[in-house]
């Protein structure tokens, strides 16, 4: 029996997901061996992860338009949780990325040199469908361990909004995917996007067993020259 080249991508996608979620960051998770603080340590990487998102994608907004303006609602919708868990909102954006964080958003911006549209596509469907896969078995974990509901709207929006977003993307897969080169290029892309993503959960987690002050982790300042 044939398959479509969405089930094809489906499918391909559904493994990279399971590895992720396989990840240590994700399993800490799901098994609640976190805390607040922990979970601060999370939000304050997908805020910086996010704004830059926003950034590639206006890049390229022809294809994303329509995504792009529920995205930068979403940046606020993060914002909101962290403040609500005491931090300065003026801390959230002026300090630096994990490594894993930067690498995350680095691969973004190594698709955006190399103008594949399949490979964007790759990395976007991943973040707008791991979500709605997972969105309300995290919810529980994270009110199990005493996360307070109104700082988790970034996670629960994210799981209701992107179900649109996905036909969205699959619309644009079909426009834009055409040959086995392209569907290998997508693929591999949503792979790496899923790998990367799970690296800089753990990290985050990490960092705070490593008791690293992350909100004086402020940005460099440039070299005089």
């Amino acid at each position: 029996m044939t398959t479509s080249k969405i089930e094809r991508i489906k499918y391909e996608w559904q493994k990279a997901f399971v590895e992720m979620s396989k990840s240590e960051g994700f399993k800490r998770i799901l098994l609640r061996e976190m805390n607040i603080e922990h979970y601060k340590a999370i939000l304050l990487e997908l805020a910086i992860q996010t704004r830059d998102i926003l950034f590639i994608q206006k890049s390229i907004s022809k294809l994303f338009s329509k995504i792009v303006n529920f995205e930068a609602d979403l940046e606020q919708v993060l914002v909101n949780d962290l403040k609500f868990l005491g931090i300065d909102a003026s801390q959230i954006f002026d300090r630096r990325p994990l490594p894993e964080t930067a690498a995350f958003i680095g691969f973004g911006h190594y698709l955006l040199q190399q103008k594949s549209i399949p490979a964007f596509l790759g990395y976007f469907y991943h973040l707008e469908s791991m979500h709605p896969a997972a969105g309300r078995g995290y919810l529980k974990a994270l009110e199990r361990i005493g996360v307070p509901k109104e700082s988790t709207s970034f996670v629960s929006n994210r799981s209701l909004v992107n179900i649109t977003h996905n036909k969205y993307l699959e619309n644009l897969i079909d426009q834009n995917i055409s040959d086995g080169k392209e569907e290998e290029d997508f693929i591999y892309s949503a792979r790496a996007a899923a790998k990367l993503y799970g690296q800089m959960i753990y990290a985050a987690i990490h960092s705070v067993d490593l008791n690293e002050n992350l909100s004086t982790r402020h940005e460099a300042h440039p070299i005089a020259g």
